[in-house]
C-alpha cells in the first residue's frame, strides 16, 4: 500500500525536473551568447555593495560643452581685414637719421618706408635772409661736406604775415608719392593754382643731442617750381616767376622747374633740410638771379 503511493510521487518529480531541464535548454537557445554577456557584464562599480570606492582611480573625462580656448596675449595678433583705404603714406620700419648742426651731433628717429645710407642723402639748408637754398653731400655721421653740390635761386614765406611765413625749423624728406604726401610730380597749391616737382616736407619733432626717440609729421611746407594755371606746363604764372629771390609764397620753397626737378629726383628718404635764418648773400644772389620773361608762358629750365 505505501510503496504504491511512493512511485507517483517520484515519477511526478521526474517529470517536473525533465520539464525544467528542457525549458532551460530552449531558452539558451534562443538567446545568443553575446547578448547574455551583454547584460550580465555590469561593471564592478556599479553593483551595490558595501564595498567603498576607489578614490586613487583617475576618472574618465565626462563630456561639456565646447569652449574656445583662452587666446595667448603673448603672441603677436594676426592682422584682420579693413576697408580698402589706399596705401599708407609710408612703412614703420624704424631708421636713424645721423646729422651735426652747430658742431654738435644729433641722431633722428624716424619712421620711414625706404632703406636708405646716409651718405647717399643731401643736407639741404635754406636761408631765409638771402633766399638761396644750398644742398650739401654728406658724411656717414650726417655733417654737410664740402661745397654746395648744387645752389638754387627761392621765393621762401612772406616774413610779415605768421601764417605764410617759412619757419626756421628742421625736416627730413620721404620718397612717397600717396595723396599728396612725400614727392608730388603735379600738386594744387593754395589758390588753386598748381606746382610741378612738390617735395612736401616732413616735420621733426624735439631734437635733442641725447639721440632721443622722435616723432614727425606732414607738413604744408614744400619744395616746388613757380604756379601754374593748369597741370600744362605752358600756363606758367610769369609775373610770380619773374619774382623769384623774394619771399612771395605762403611758406613753401618756391624754385625754378629745373631745381625742383633736381630735388625731386635725387633728394631721397633720408635726406635733411635746415631751415635757417642765415646771412644775406647779395654777389650770389646776383648770380642766381634769372633774367625776366617776357613772351612766353613756359619755364625756360623745364627741359
Amino acid at each position: 500500500m505505501k510503496s504504491s503511493k511512493v512511485f507517483p510521487i517520484i515519477i511526478t518529480i521526474v517529470a517536473v525536473v525533465c520539464i525544467t531541464l528542457i525549458c532551460v535548454a530552449i531558452y539558451k537557445l534562443e538567446r545568443p551568447a553575446e547578448q547574455i554577456v551583454e547584460e550580465t557584464s555590469v561593471p564592478t562599480s556599479d553593483v551595490t555593495s558595501n564595498t567603498e570606492p576607489d578614490v586613487t582611480a583617475t576618472p574618465k573625462p565626462t563630456a561639456t560643452p565646447y569652449e574656445a580656448p583662452e587666446p595667448d596675449v603673448t603672441a603677436t595678433p594676426k592682422p584682420t581685414a579693413t576697408p580698402n583705404e589706399g596705401p599708407k603714406p609710408y612703412s614703420s620700419t624704424e631708421k636713424n637719421i645721423p646729422y651735426t648742426r652747430e658742431g654738435h651731433h644729433y641722431e633722428v628717429s624716424l619712421s620711414f618706408g625706404n632703406d636708405f645710407r646716409v651718405e647717399d642723402t643731401y643736407y639741404i639748408v635754406v636761408s631765409l635772409n638771402s633766399q638761396i637754398v644750398k644742398v650739401y653731400a654728406r658724411n656717414s655721421l650726417g655733417e654737410p661736406e664740402g661745397e654746395p653740390v648744387r645752389t638754387f635761386l627761392t621765393s621762401t614765406g612772406l616774413k610779415d604775415n605768421k601764417s605764410m611765413a617759412t619757419p626756421v625749423a628742421q625736416f627730413v624728406i620721404l620718397d612717397n608719392d600717396v595723396h599728396g604726401r612725400g614727392k608730388t610730380r603735379w600738386c594744387q597749391a593754395v589758390g588753386g593754382v598748381y606746382v610741378q616737382y612738390a617735395t612736401r616736407l616732413y616735420k621733426v619733432n624735439n631734437i635733442t643731442e641725447n639721440g632721443t626717440k622722435l616723432d614727425g609729421y606732414y607738413t604744408g611746407f614744400m619744395f616746388h617750381s613757380g604756379l601754374y594755371k593748369t597741370t600744362d606746363k605752358s600756363t606758367l604764372d610769369v609775373d610770380e616767376w619773374n619774382l623769384l629771390g623774394y619771399p612771395r609764397s605762403h611758406g613753401c620753397m618756391r624754385l625754378q622747374a629745373a631745381d625742383a626737378k633736381w630735388i625731386y629726383e635725387n633728394c631721397h628718404t633720408g635726406s635733411f633740410v635746415d631751415i635757417i635764418d642765415g646771412e644775406s648773400e647779395p654777389e650770389l644772389w646776383k648770380k642766381l638771379k634769372p633774367a625776366k620773361l617776357s613772351g612766353t608762358t613756359i619755364d625756360p629750365t623745364d627741359n
